[in-house]
């Protein structure tokens, strides 16, 4: 089994099991269950990176991000930079808002079709509704900076 199939294999089990988290103003976000820990949550994500926002675009219930990225910490150091923001809850306060020229800690998933594309969502963030990199607490970014993933075992 490979490195990608066994990701998508744990993310799958997260993504049958949901749970309704608040969201800040009283509004139910539908997550999948994921890890508490730090390091479980940024290994079960295919991409993390340092972006900035260049520019943005409402499309339906959804955001497209136009990134920057300035450091990858997973993934292909040549990572799109097409990010889709989905709204994972029944208000808008589930979705990621973010600011053009504001910089970021983001993660989420990569889609492998014709035209790669980042997505990501409050469920799939590191730090939480309001990933601004100046907020990411110290102790994160060393973690981030010598993340190290465990590896699939042989069959």
């Amino acid at each position: 089994m490979t490195t990608h199939l066994y990701i998508l294999v744990l993310f799958a089990r997260f993504l049958w099991a949901t749970s309704n988290v608040p969201s800040p103003v009283g509004g139910t976000c539908n997550c999948p269950m994921v890890p508490t820990d730090f390091i479980q949550r940024a290994c079960a994500l295919n991409w993390i990176s340092q972006a900035q926002v260049v520019s943005s675009k409402t499309v339906g219930q959804s955001k497209t991000y136009t990134l920057k990225h300035l450091h990858v910490f997973k993934g292909d150091k040549s990572l799109p930079t097409q990010l889709l923001v989905e709204n994972t809850g029944t208000d808008k306060s589930c979705t990621l808002s973010l600011a053009n020229k504001g910089t970021y800690l983001l993660g989420g998933l990569l889609s492998n079709g014709t035209q790669p594309q980042l997505t990501t969502s409050s469920c799939l963030s590191l730090a939480g509704l309001s990933p601004v990199w100046s907020k990411v607490p110290a102790a994160e970014k060393k973690q981030l900076n010598s993340l190290k993933c465990p590896s699939v075992p042989p069959k």
